[in-house]
């Protein structure tokens, strides 16, 4: 005698193949029927997030949102200034960073030049003190991203 692999299964579980070949009229689903249908409204909500933020992105110019989030950045130095920053250090740090964030949202300056001044920021801040060498070299970057680019070859 062979037994089937449903032998030891209760009246109310199936197997996938029974489940499948079952007319359609006579299943029950799975999930209720808001649950796809809450999932695909959740997906749709989405997207329409993602392409309404890529076009205020696009409209206020990705220049504007490199601006906002190196002077957030720039907000969170002073109070890791060690107490030998002279105020000159300072000031010209204060200066080259916002010229930077001006030329930003001016779109004067080419936004992969910043990201050697955010790196210099975030490896200064890593131990939660910046040293005077720290900020010179934060200025020094800045400095550079400010400076206008070199023309392109023809």
């Amino acid at each position: 005698m062979i037994h089937s692999i449903a032998d030891g299964l209760h009246a109310m579980q199936r197997l996938p193949a029974d489940y499948y070949a079952t007319p359609s009229a006579e299943l029950q689903p799975i999930f209720p029927r808001w649950v796809p249908m809450g999932c695909g409204i959740a997906a749709a909500i989405f997207l329409l997030l993602g392409f309404a933020g890529g076009a205020i992105v696009m409209h206020t110019g990705l220049g504007k949102m490199f601006a906002i989030v190196l002077d957030m950045s720039a907000a969170e130095l002073p109070p890791l200034l060690a107490k030998d920053v002279t105020p000159a250090q300072k000031q010209a740090m204060n200066q080259e960073l916002s010229q930077l964030s001006r030329n930003l949202e001016a779109e004067k300056t080419n936004l992969a030049r910043v990201e050697p001044v955010l790196t210099a920021m975030k490896e200064s801040m890593a131990d939660k003190k910046i040293t005077p060498p720290e900020v010179d070299k934060i200025v020094k970057a800045a400095h550079d991203a400010n400076q206008p680019a070199p023309p392109k070859p023809k």
